[in-house]
């Protein structure tokens, strides 16, 4: 028997900026690890700088998660197609095993498209959105 499983915590959380971890107790005092990946601690694109074939930066989803055009159902989107965006302003979510990271813009620029639909489940480093100038 581990210490957190004889222990009265039922949720444990670490973090140490790279590395994120939750634990939790599933109610019957067995250990559940619920997330123990790697992701980036600023939630950006990994590979900033890659262009599309229209000649826009794609912004890439830097983990699989679903993707959040707005903060909450029903309110207004971060960004809309045409919407001019400053580097680091919020562009959408994508929430992974409950936490939502917010995906910032790499760059000044335009919204040029959004390539994918709210509410729809992303692949690492599959693209987001096309940001030109």
């Amino acid at each position: 028997m581990s210490s957190f499983d004889g222990s009265n915590i039922s949720e444990l959380e670490w973090s140490d900026g790279q590395t994120h971890l939750l634990l939790k107790k599933d109610g019957q005092s067995a250990l559940t690890p619920v997330c123990a990946a790697a992701v980036p601690s600023d939630a950006q694109t990994s590979e900033e700088g890659q262009t599309s074939a229209g000649g826009g930066t794609l912004v890439r989803s830097p983990l699989v998660g679903v993707f959040y055009a707005a903060p909450a159902p029903g309110e207004a989107p971060f960004v809309k197609e045409g919407q001019t965006v400053r580097r680091g302003d919020v562009i959408c979510l994508v929430e992974a095993m409950k936490m939502m990271n917010e995906i910032k813009a790499p760059s000044d620029g335009i919204i040029k498209k959004i390539l994918v639909e709210n509410g729809e489940t992303v692949s690492y480093n599959q693209p987001l959105a096309e940001l030109g100038v």
